[in-house]
């Protein structure tokens, strides 16, 4: 869904259009629908990489001005409650010569101002140059499906949708702790990316810079709430209408749309409600040679089942590594998921068809708990350390035990960390161990989940997953997979 890039200079230099095409170049497969360039001040450029997805008419392109030119967008994704926001807007006595949900995040923005975001329902990466207050407004989506990396100086900020776009900045360093922690859990859980002094927006942020440098960085989404819930809230019916809702928000589209179709619960519900909703809904599976666990022909069931356009693929055990170098060649940090040649090579047959937006199921086990690693039904070990009460983990972690399970027993954050993979033990011999005391403890500070109240350890374990490994790991996997097929 687009590729954006900006520069903004604090040093009263002039931003030179070069520069900005530099990282639009890189990230051009982001969007080949249209490519623009804008310097709302001399000390400020913005750049981006359409996608055209709502309102395919030149006029809706980026970088967008508004306001009599107050205001410059560029921002990547889609604002699924756009067209509510636009009426209630509309009421507000603004008025809209797009029907784009870009022009809506910028009179949202002039209205709300920063709490704008609190409005959005959808996945989004932007920022707006306000010319009156001299300042750059950042945003990242709650859950962080839209990525927003960027590179701090003293005098300059530069800012992408890939940290790949960044690294002629930071001459291709390598981050030393991002290094490690990828070693240790098979992605970047921090705000870090793998290059040096290139970071990530965290998931549900903002940040607000002015022509001085100065910044701010403020959280505006996190579930705090742990109360019980009614009846009502809880019932199986306002939780099929707002499964429903969300799909025909992510429906709106004036481009072909299809989904990745497992076979499983997630996609196949998906599925289920999506293909009624569309003319012609497209749907993607594959299996792996000599898998047990083929899973291909309930997809072919499904698919059948609601008449839907299917495309099924088969991975041999030859085609796996070629497969695979491509996948990693459009990626702009490492990550070690087999699902990676799986979501490329879907997104490929999709792409092929036409189909610019897919729908998928990333995000189920997170909010209903759906992994083994929450109830260790799959490890007598597991099981027997999520059963003991947290006051004997505390106790527990006092004996001179290794530093793993230590870790493990003291912090629930380094327990999830640790049940998704990599290699503790060589993270550990990189490094010496007082550097490494160091590491995990700086680590850990970055991890930590602020919860003003007690919560069942089960929720704790969640709400790691849907802040960390699902922005770090799922998230960015799906978007770097996608996003090299124009997707």
């Amino acid at each position: 869904m687009c590729g954006i890039a900006g520069l903004l200079r604090f040093d009263g230099q002039q931003v030179d259009r070069e520069e900005i095409k530099i990282i639009l170049h890189k990230i051009m497969h982001r969007g080949r629908d249209h490519d623009g360039i804008e310097l709302p001040d001399s000390f400020i450029g913005l750049g981006h990489r359409r996608l055209s997805i709502i309102d395919l008419n030149d006029h809706a392109s980026q970088p967008m001005f508004y306001a009599n030119q107050r205001y410059c967008l560029t921002y990547n994704g889609e604002i699924y409650n756009y067209r509510q926001l636009r009426h209630f807007l509309q009421e507000k006595a603004y008025q809209f010569t797009t029907q784009s949900d870009s022009e809506i995040i910028l009179a949202a923005f002039d209205y709300w101002g920063e709490d704008c975001v609190k409005h959005f329902n959808g996945m989004f990466a932007f920022a707006i140059w306000d010319k009156h207050q001299r300042s750059l407004f950042c945003a990242r989506d709650q859950v962080g499906i839209k990525p927003f990396y960027y590179y701090k100086t003293d005098t300059f900020i530069a800012f992408a949708s890939e940290a790949f776009a960044l690294t002629h900045f930071s001459q291709k360093k390598l981050n030393d702790d991002a290094v490690l922690a990828y070693f240790m859990s098979m992605y970047v859980a921090t705000e870090e990316s793998i290059f040096k002094s290139i970071y990530k927006l965290a998931a549900g942020h903002t940040l607000t810079i002015n022509a001085q440098g100065k910044t701010a960085l403020k959280r505006f989404w996190f579930i705090e709430n742990f109360d019980e819930i009614d009846a009502h809230t809880a019932s199986v019916e306002n939780l099929s209408f707002l499964i429903q809702q969300a799909i025909k928000r992510q429906l709106q589209s004036d481009v072909p749309v299809g989904g990745f179709l497992s076979g499983g619960i997630d996609s196949g519900l998906i599925t289920a409600l999506a293909a009624p909703e569309v003319k012609h809904y497209y749907t993607y599976s594959v299996g792996y040679e000599g898998m047990l666990n083929n899973e291909l022909p309930y997809a072919k069931k499904i698919a059948e089942r609601y008449h839907t356009k299917h495309t099924s693929i088969m991975i041999t055990a030859s085609d796996a590594m070629p497969y695979l170098n491509q996948a990693l060649q459009q990626s702009s940090e490492p990550i070690a998921d087999s699902a990676i040649v799986a979501t490329f090579m879907l997104s490929k047959l999709a792409a092929q068809d036409g189909v610019k937006v897919l729908l998928n199921g990333t995000g189920g086990d997170e909010i209903f708990a759906g992994y083994t690693r929450y109830t260790g039904q799959l490890s007598l070990k597991r099981k027997i350390l999520l059963s003991l009460p947290s006051v004997l983990l505390k106790t527990l972690a006092h004996l001179p035990l290794q530093q793993k399970l230590i870790s493990r027993l003291k912090h629930i954050e380094w327990d999830m960390l640790f049940s998704t993979g990599g290699s503790f033990s060589l993270a550990q011999s990189l490094i010496s161990p007082t550097n490494f005391q160091l590491f995990l403890k700086k680590m850990m500070n970055e991890l930590a989940l602020s919860i003003n109240q007690k919560i069942p350890n089960l929720y704790q374990r969640m709400l790691f997953d849907l802040h960390h490994y699902l922005p770090n790991e799922l998230l960015f996997l799906l978007d770097q997979m996608t996003m090299a097929h124009t997707i």
